[in-house]
């Protein structure tokens, strides 16, 4: 059986199980996945609702080297959508970091990659989806048919119908990524650069890393199908390789500003400690904590606060040792450490750590970045340039009218001096006073009401009732509020 044909018989399936229970009152969400999901909130929201398996739909139905474009589930991951476009000399032109993530997931959650300061966020590379409604019915959703959808997929959270393909155009993939290192003093001087550079048709890549608030290295990056003996190599594809964050500062400081590394490996750097949050592994006391929560042991002050007179000191993630990436270098994959999030432990790191994306304007990232570092203690921080779109993507976090290229800030760590919940708190108002948003796959401490002060619930609403999601799925609020 063709790819196609199985496709469609998966479709129907799942169309008649929707169908069949249509007589429950109860709301409809997906059953856990083959891998543990890339939100950090509980979701909550499913212990009361009817479960759709889907753990199934992840196949690539089709490779089109004509077209160059792919059609593929929703549960595939971005390591096997690379891997199988690749195979043909393709690549999608944004690939979110962790392999981990899915079609689907990049889609209702509104993914960015290095690459976005170009093709803007993952969905909107996309060409059209396939969406199961509500009712049953199966729909086309492009930029030609079913508009409003369409758009309003991005950053939905599957509000408005569940994804069963998407085809998704693809850019050649050359084999390997040469990289430049820039060391600036501030987050305002690298935004300027990042805005001058994003100008350059030959950069393929760009983003930074805030190791502090006097210190930002801009990484910028560009395929190439050669190469150069003379150029330094970098090789991240085992499990004790360095850790990409630390491996880039090192060879700056060692007055090495240009490497090449496979586009694999590229593409997926983050992936090893997520970036750096596996550093946070490193502390003796913040581990014993952790297995002490999973364990299920809850002291009276522990249980809400984490050595919090101690927290100055853990603060930032500790640096790989060679000896620790080699024992334990395994264990650091985000597949991993998302198991380990999802083991019942998510109210922990609500508690105890700030793991959020903020969309801002340029002109205001530093005063944003200013306050992570003064006040919350938190470093690094990623800085991603994003091209912005002013299409109806009402709930994505990089629609705009008034600017052509926003900032991801990337703020991922521990607080020095409060808990996570009130820095989150904090951040959300200081990013929405900033005309910046927020990524939904972290928690969210608002009300419905302030929520809905910086989104269009009467567009949100008037898709829902249109396409037959209202008794169908929970709405975004009870899924990205409060977990």
């Amino acid at each position: 059986m063709g790819n196609a044909e199985s496709h469609r018989q998966k479709v129907e399936t799942l169309r008649q199980s929707l169908l069949s229970r249509k007589s429950d009152s109860r709301r409809f969400c997906l059953s856990p996945g083959k891998t543990s999901p890339n939100t950090t909130r509980e979701g909550t929201y499913k212990k009361d609702s009817l479960r759709v398996d889907m753990r199934n739909f992840d196949a690539i139905v089709e490779v089109n080297i004509h077209d160059r474009t792919v059609l593929v589930e929703p549960k595939a991951t971005m390591e096997k959508l690379f891997s199988e476009t690749e195979a043909f000399g393709l690549m999608p032109k944004v690939l979110p970091e962790f392999k981990g993530i899915t079609v689907g997931g990049a889609i209702n959650g509104a993914a960015l990659e290095s690459s976005s300061f170009r093709y803007g966020q993952f969905n909107d590379t996309c060409l059209e989806f396939e969406v199961l409604l509500g009712d049953g019915r199966v729909v086309t959703a492009s930029r030609e048919e079913n508009i409003d959808l369409f758009y309003g997929l991005s950053g939905s959270y599957g509000t408005l119908g569940i994804i069963t393909a998407a085809k998704i155009a693809l850019n050649q993939a050359l084999p390997f990524v040469l990289l430049e290192y820039s060391l600036v003093s501030s987050c305002k001087e690298a935004v300027q650069k990042m805005e001058k550079l994003a100008g350059d048709p030959a950069i393929d890549f760009l983003e930074a890393i805030a190791y502090a608030k006097d210190s930002c290295l801009i990484i910028s990056g560009k395929m190439t199908g050669s190469a150069p003996a003379e150029v330094a190599r970098m090789d991240l594809s085992r499990s004790y390789s360095p850790w990409f964050y630390q491996r880039v500062i090192k060879s700056y400081e060692s007055k090495v500003y240009e490497e090449l590394l496979p586009l694999q490996d590229y593409l997926f750097r983050h992936d090893r400690a997520a970036f750096w949050l596996g550093g946070f592994a490193l502390h003796p006391k913040l581990l014993i904590r952790y297995v002490l929560e999973v364990l299920g042991f809850k002291g009276r002050e522990l249980d809400r606060k984490l050595f919090l007179e101690e927290r100055a000191k853990i603060g930032v993630p500790k640096e790989s040792s060679p000896l620790f990436r080699l024992l334990f270098g395994w264990l650091m994959g985000s597949k991993r450490l998302y198991r380990f999030l999802h083991s019942g432990t998510e109210k922990w790191f609500s508690n105890n750590f700030c793991i959020q994306d903020y969309y801002l304007p340029g002109g205001s990232v530093e005063a944003f970045t200013g306050r992570v570092f003064d006040e919350c203690g938190i470093s690094p921080l990623w800085l991603c340039p994003i091209l912005a779109t002013d299409t109806p993507q009402i709930l994505s976090p990089h629609h705009s009218l008034e600017n052509r290229l926003l900032f991801d800030v990337g703020v991922y760590g521990m607080p020095a001096r409060k808990l996570g919940e009130e820095v989150v708190r904090e951040l959300d108002d200081l990013a929405y006073a900033l005309k910046g948003k927020k990524m939904f796959y972290g928690y969210t401490f608002q009300s419905k009401q302030e929520f809905w002060r910086n989104y269009r619930q009467d567009l949100y609403e008037s898709l829902r009732e249109r396409f037959n999601a209202s008794s169908a799925f929970s709405s975004i609020t009870d899924k990205v509020l409060n977990g």
